[in-house]
């Protein structure tokens, strides 16, 4: 009996009643069909599954694995450190090597010497400019040649005049111009300023000098 199933007649259903007979000649034919079924639906569901898990295997075996993120944190490098901070002594110490030579150069008298014809003829010029000319001129060219020679550098030893007209001390002269030190045409500027304040003229300013040896 567990080879057989008992098939209700399609004759019988339609009638409304219950056939009592084997219909052996249908039944194991359905039965053979349905199991070939069975067996081919558990085919394809093992394929199906075989499938996915090959798809599966596929794509994990695709993917790199992924690199663990190693966080990177820029250390303390002694090395380093100790470069960076020679090459900035050296910067300071530069800065401050070329700090001295600016200080040295602006404080330093530079001595130029300058032919005297060069120097007096300036004087010359100047001083027609203002009209002192003729005796004017004369009395001037006489009292400086008298004091420094006409020399921008002239310095008193005993005290301490200064330049062309030897101003006492000679930083008055920075009222005309910084490069006083060397420049005969601020010294010239300077001493006829003074002459022409104190004496109106370089005649008066003369006679001044002849009576009392300074002026």
């Amino acid at each position: 009996m567990g080879l057989y199933v008992v098939r209700v007649c399609d004759y019988t259903r339609a009638l409304g009643g219950v056939c009592t007979r084997m219909c052996l000649r249908n039944t194991v034919p359905r039965m053979l069909s349905m199991n070939i079924v069975h067996v081919g639906v558990s085919l394809l569901m093992l394929m199906s599954a075989q499938v996915a898990a090959d798809d599966t295997t596929k794509d994990t075996s695709s993917v790199s694995p992924e690199k663990p993120q190693v966080a990177v944190f820029e250390g303390h490098n002694p090395v380093k450190t100790e470069i960076t901070s020679r090459e900035q002594e050296n910067e300071q110490k530069q800065e401050r090597k070329n700090e001295r030579k600016r200080v040295k150069r602006v404080h330093t008298v530079e001595k130029v010497r300058i032919p005297q014809k060069k120097v007096i003829e300036i004087g010359r010029q100047m001083a027609k400019q203002r009209g002192w000319t003729g005796r004017q001129w004369q009395a001037l060219y006489q009292l400086w040649q008298k004091e420094s020679g006409w020399n921008p550098n002239a310095v008193n030893p005993s005290s301490g005049a200064y330049g062309i007209p030897q101003a006492l001390p000679g930083g008055k002269m920075r009222s005309v111009g910084s490069d006083w030190r060397n420049n005969p045409r601020t010294q010239i500027a300077w001493g006829m300023n003074y002459i022409a304040s104190r004496y109106g003229s370089p005649l008066k300013a003369w006679q001044h000098s002849q009576a009392n040896n300074w002026y």
